[in-house]
């Protein structure tokens, strides 16, 4: 099996109850944020983006069904008509180039019944084959002090540790431990960076 990472999966088929009101009237995937270049991105951009700036080539979106035309809209840059509203700006043709492109590496598949977190991992089994792969969720932005980004750190750290597998997890107070999944292990001497571990 080959070490590179050169797939993403991003699910992003929850009903976004923990932000809800929001999430009635905005897909929570696609709230805007500033990003840090400036631009005004959806969520799932500045995912997306920091996967592709990691080396990703390809990216497999798990969605609701239906959902896929919204992406699809989103990501395919812009129209004849925006295009002429923004004419002179070129600012905005680099940012909808850079959509298209985005757009260009997307896969979909559906996750038709909402049968929990690893069911929507599973639906992507397709696109994946045997290949290594890194799966990043479609609400969460990844944030880090580190000059490397998030994903770029867990890319180079499967690449280069002989693991199995690598998960980015946060420390959570034991009194919220019933609303997330949990792991423990023990530290081991790692390539972490400012306060990351590697656990075993």
């Amino acid at each position: 099996m080959t070490r590179t990472v050169r797939k993403a999966v991003i699910t992003a088929a929850g009903r976004g109850t923990r932000q809800y009101p929001a999430s009635s009237a905005v897909q929570k995937e696609m709230f805007p944020l500033v990003d840090v270049d400036g631009l005004t991105k959806t969520v799932i951009q500045i995912i997306g983006e920091e996967a592709i700036r990691a080396g990703v080539e390809e990216i497999c979106l798990v969605t609701q069904p239906g959902d896929e035309r919204l992406y699809t809209d989103y990501f395919q840059g812009m129209t004849e008509e925006t295009f002429a509203a923004f004419a002179g700006k070129d600012w905005a043709i680099a940012a909808a180039e850079q959509l298209a492109d985005f757009g260009r590496r997307l896969h979909f598949v559906s996750q038709d019944s909402p049968d929990g977190y690893g069911h929507a991992v599973y639906q992507a089994r397709d696109f994946v084959g045997d290949e290594p792969f890194l799966h990043l969720l479609g609400d969460h932005v990844y944030v880090s002090a580190a000059e490397r980004c998030c994903a770029q750190q867990l890319i180079d750290t499967f690449e280069s540790g002989g693991f199995d597998a690598v998960s980015a997890v946060q420390a959570t107070p034991e009194h919220q431990l019933h609303l997330f999944g949990t792991m423990r292990g023990e530290p081991l001497e790692g390539p972490g960076e400012s306060r990351h571990e590697v656990w075993s």
